[in-house]
């Protein structure tokens, strides 16, 4: 059966550092489509925050691996990658998904929304809305984790503890390193990934103060000791010189952040080149090379549902607003103000 045509409400950037909440006709599923109402959606304060400060790269499109995601950055657009709901209506030809299965879809922020059938990824009915719109930060963590593949006892540094720093660092306390350290500059943020990840990891306010700890666990050399593996996940590009300080020789850093047009100052004419640094950037839309002959999307799926099971991930600090009150929420975060690690969006409002 074809799916019916009803009213959505979507958040819309109409200009840099505008965020209106809107409504339209939400058009019939074609064959191949379902209509999902959406419960929860995760705002990225990293990458959404760029685009809505206009500072995306001109005509770099959003994300060619998501659908709804492939234009570029030119005003007025919808962004957001990450929502959780109910299938409500199939169209004729799907045959993998049904009504009333819960599932994630890749798709701006909006109360329901039409996708194909094979851009859903159904939820374990063991997780709440809350932990799985968690999926895309924790996919992101593991592509890291998978990217810098470090080895037991070997010494780790994670520069920026926004969601998915702190996920990452959730993975990393798991795979046998030595020495894991978190650093951020932000008290709040240090204290949020206390209290998620007390005991496994080291936090510390500053990179040069965590490359203390490295000189005595880290990469064993009289000129160039520090940590095997550096993850850049700040956003921040001036944290890479400071990152570079603070790898070992031969140490791997590897940046996670997307900087949109901000540009970074690099020194490489140091230790980045005397030290035989690696210098790689990983991003989760394909799997990392070096462990694709064994991963893949699907497996990589299944290992970030099972780790987002884990009684910890409910200590994560979680703001939530219904999305009426979201285009404030957006304006508090592009002004700095910050008072949790995630950021969700609730539909209970919209639903008759």
């Amino acid at each position: 059966m074809g799916c019916t045509t009803v009213t959505r409400s979507f958040l819309c950037y109409d200009a840099p550092g505008s965020v209106l909440l809107q409504r339209e006709p939400l058009p019939d599923c074609g064959p191949d489509q379902v209509r999902v109402d959406v419960r929860r959606s995760l705002i990225s304060v990293g990458s959404e925050l760029l685009v809505l400060a206009g500072k995306a790269p001109a005509g770099e499109r959003l994300d060619d691996s998501i659908d709804a995601l492939r234009g570029g950055a030119t005003y007025p657009l919808r962004y957001g990658y990450a929502c959780v709901g109910v299938v409500e209506e199939t169209g004729s030809a799907v045959r993998t998904v049904r009504a009333g299965e819960r599932v994630f879809a890749f798709h701006p922020h909006a109360s329901s929304i039409v996708v194909p059938e094979g851009d859903v990824i159904p939820v374990p009915a063991d997780l709440s809305d809350g932990s799985a719109v968690l999926y895309p930060a924790m996919e992101t963590a593991l592509t890291f984790a998978h990217d810098g593949a470090p080895l037991p006892g070997e010494a780790v540094l994670v520069v920026g503890l926004g969601l998915v720093g702190q996920l990452l660092l959730f993975l990393l306390t798991m795979g046998g390193a030595a020495l894991v350290v978190g650093v951020d500059w932000d008290p709040a943020r240090r204290e949020a990934t206390a209290a998620f990840l007390p005991g496994p990891c080291e936090i510390r306010s500053s990179i040069e103060s965590a490359a203390v700890l490295a000189r005595s666990t880290g990469v064993d050399h009289p000129d160039y000791p520090g940590f095997d593996v550096v993850f850049e996940t700040s956003g921040n590009p001036e944290a890479l010189n400071a990152a570079i300080g603070a790898a070992g020789f031969e140490g791997t850093l590897i940046v996670g952040s997307w900087y949109g047009r901000k540009r970074a100052s690099l020194d490489l004419g140091g230790r980045f080149h005397r030290g035989r640094l690696t210098l790689r950037s990983s991003q989760v839309s394909t799997i990392a090379g070096a462990v694709s002959a064994r991963w893949t999307r699907r497996r990589r799926t299944s290992a970030a549902w099972r780790f987002l099971r884990d009684e910890r991930i409910g200590r994560i600090e979680t703001h939530t607003v219904s999305l009426a009150h979201a285009p404030a929420l957006y304006r508090d975060l592009a002004a700095g103000r910050r008072d949790a690690t995630a950021y969700t969006i609730t539909y209970d409002e919209e639903r008759p």
